[in-house]
């Protein structure tokens, strides 16, 4: 099957399907697709004020450079006002950095079951995952039959209690439950899906690969880089074949976010780019063809209700009246 063809007729417009009920946590998510400017002032509030004053942890798993990139964010708090003394590294990864010659960095892959970082865990208001290989985060935090660390159980509970969970790229896929691994678009409607991760170099290469997430989103599966890697086509695969039977996904653009409040039950799109909210329950696919996937695409401001999946529009946009560009028909 190719792209194009499998493309033909996908577009409608909003759907009336009903969405899952919300479950019991009180908390934040916010869920950045990758590529977060530190000049995104929104976004960083967004995070900020779901900690509420409180302490923030950072855990670097999926990063190849845990202590850069954790200290980059950091340091983009702390430029945002947020004091040094409230931010906290969580030492928890799966591979050393060569750049760290006096740290071993692969030493970190118990930690999650470290006594002492636990219970530093216990009194985070919020907790952020940097971007690189999601699969390392699952490493990190679970055992190898699934099962959540304490350190995992400890970042639930904070969830559950009111408190906010961001990540970006890597750290924006955990969040579903299932995820996605790697795997492109083209190839996914050419072969599929797998379950065996190859490496973090499938991220950009075979087809689709679907493992087992964090969970904390409980409305659908999420995709990241979403417009700048062309990943419509394996999100849309991911939906329809999934062993979960997860038929909602939602794609998240560069240094944009989609926020969600628990509690309440909404979440709305912060950032320069767009969420593309998918739903393929009424998706019927042949080996030619793809029809009945509904695509919305929301801007910042933008809302939805995922009680009864009814989106709102930025009350401050300017509604167009006709096209930007407007050609009068010459007869032959």
């Amino acid at each position: 099957m190719r792209l194009l063809s499998l493309l033909a007729g996908l577009l409608s417009l909003a759907s009336c399907h009903a969405a899952p009920d919300a479950n019991e946590n009180r908390g934040k998510l916010v869920i950045v697709g990758g590529g977060l400017r530190a000049s995104n002032e929104a976004i960083y509030r967004s995070f900020i004020d779901g900690a509420q004053g409180g302490q923030i942890g950072i855990i670097p798993a999926a990063s190849g450079k845990p202590a850069k990139y954790s200290n980059l964010f950091k340091e983009a708090l702390i430029s945002y006002g947020v004091s040094e003394d409230r931010i906290h590294i969580l030492p928890i990864a799966v591979r050393d950095d060569s750049t760290t010659p006096s740290v071993d960095e692969s030493q970190w892959a118990r930690n999650a079951w470290n006594e002492s970082i636990v219970e530093k865990a216990r009194n985070l208001n919020a907790v952020w995952f940097t971007g690189g290989d999601q699969f390392r985060i699952q490493q990190s935090l679970a055992d190898e039959s699934g099962s959540d660390s304490p350190l995992l159980g400890a970042i639930r509970r904070m969830y559950s209690e009111g408190g906010t969970i961001g990540g970006t790229s890597a750290g924006a896929a955990i969040q579903s439950n299932p995820m996605i691994l790697g795997g492109t678009s083209l190839d996914a409607f050419d072969f599929g899906s797998q379950s065996q991760y190859p490496g973090m170099e499938s991220q950009e290469n075979g087809p689709l690969v679907l493992g087992t997430g964090l969970g904390f989103f409980p409305h659908g599966i999420i995709d990241q880089h979403f417009e700048r890697k062309a990943r419509l086509g394996r999100l849309v695969v991911a939906l329809l074949e999934n062993e979960k039977a997860q038929r909602l996904g939602f794609g998240v653009d560069e240094d944009t976010a989609l926020v969600y409040d628990a509690a309440q039950n909404k979440g709305h799109v912060v950032g320069s780019g767009t969420v593309v909210f998918v739903d393929a329950a009424k998706a019927l696919a042949t080996d030619t063809s793809l029809t009945g996937v509904s695509l919305n695409v929301l801007c910042h401001g933008d809302a939805i209700s995922f009680a009864d999946m009814q989106i709102s529009v930025n009350p401050k946009k300017t509604v167009i009246s006709e096209e930007y560009l407007s050609l009068q028909r010459t007869p032959l």
